[in-house]
């Protein structure tokens, strides 16, 4: 009876916020695309249009949005988000404009230290973005969590595992001793990564297990995933595909086909490799999936593909 009462407009958000929170990003999109079609001047509309774009990988429309939100309803949130998605779309000079627009305009929102340094680190000015990652680690325990998760990345883009494994493993126990699970989970898979680096495979592989134990969300699942099939621990990848290929929305599906492809790669099978990553990047076009569909070609000695794909492979890293 009350839904039937609602206005058009109040459906569209509610069938919009329903999509958005099972993360349907493609009728998420579409619901909200409508809402602001009809409504233009709906900022919660343009706010979550943007985000499910975004999701989606449609990051030029999603800047369009966000900026369309702060013209209507002129907020930090909305501020924060055009710079983040500027930097995601590959424009990081507009996401450091927007950023110290957000700061001027609300000097104490924590996070426009973190779309400040991602825009930073996009531009390779990696002492800079430090700076603004011990900015955003004065703001409190939610701004120490996601700086250390931002030390850690320094240390390991400038190759300096040793350092990356010492700040992840502080990290994701403050956020164990927080109850802050989620954000443990994406440390312990980083520091997973930095074992790796230096064929550490028994503690990345302590890394990985500790961080599923720590969360089961999806990224965590293909980060996981990812160092089981780098270690040759394949019973546990395809654990892992089996639980993402049961989701619903496309991330998940495309996390589970390069899962897969990954395992085909581990087995030597790189035509059966490339099969699948091509699907992966079907459902959804991914960095990682690009990545590996390079490294699949490179296997097979289609060195022409894998030239090709390690370019599609920085479009899509640009993109999302």
């Amino acid at each position: 009876e009350h839904v039937d009462r609602m206005t058009d407009r109040e459906r569209y958000r509610v069938r919009g916020l329903y999509y958005l929170s099972a993360g349907n990003w493609q009728k998420c999109a579409e619901e909200y695309g409508e809402l602001v079609k009809r409504y233009p001047g709906d900022n919660i509309g343009h706010n979550n249009l943007a985000i499910c774009l975004g999701q989606s990988r449609n990051l030029a429309r999603a800047v369009e949005e966000a900026r369309h939100d702060l013209q209507f309803n002129p907020n930090a949130s909305a501020a924060a988000n055009l710079s983040l998605f500027s930097s995601y779309a590959g424009d990081f000079q507009g996401g450091e404009r927007a950023a110290r627009e957000l700061q001027r305009a609300y000097p104490s929102f924590q996070f426009g230290h973190l779309v400040l340094a991602l825009a930073q680190l996009g531009q390779g000015q990696l002492v800079h973005a430090s700076d603004s990652y011990h900015g955003f680690e004065k703001t409190g325990p939610l701004g120490a969590s996601f700086a250390a998760s931002g030390f850690g990345d320094l240390a390991l883009y400038e190759g300096r595992f040793s350092d990356a494994i010492r700040i992840l493993e502080q990290g994701a126990a403050a956020d164990l001793a927080a109850k802050n699970p989620d954000a443990a989970a994406e440390k312990l898979t980083a520091l997973a990564y930095a074992q790796l680096c230096l064929r550490r495979e028994r503690p990345a592989l302590a890394a990985a297990d500790k961080a599923l134990a720590s969360s089961k969300a999806v990224k965590i699942r293909l980060l996981a995933g990812q160092t089981y099939a780098d270690t040759g621990e394949l019973a546990k990848v395809r654990e892992l595909t089996a639980s993402l290929a049961a989701e619903i929305s496309s991330e998940p599906q495309a996390y589970a086909k390069i899962l897969e492809g990954m395992s085909a790669l581990a087995r030597n099978d790189a035509r059966g490799a490339i099969k699948t990553l091509t699907e992966a990047n079907s459902v959804l076009d991914t960095w990682i999936g690009r990545f590996e569909l390079g490294r699949a070609y490179l296997e097979a000695g289609a060195f022409a593909e894998a030239d090709s794909e390690v370019l599609a492979e920085r479009a899509a890293a640009v993109h999302g």
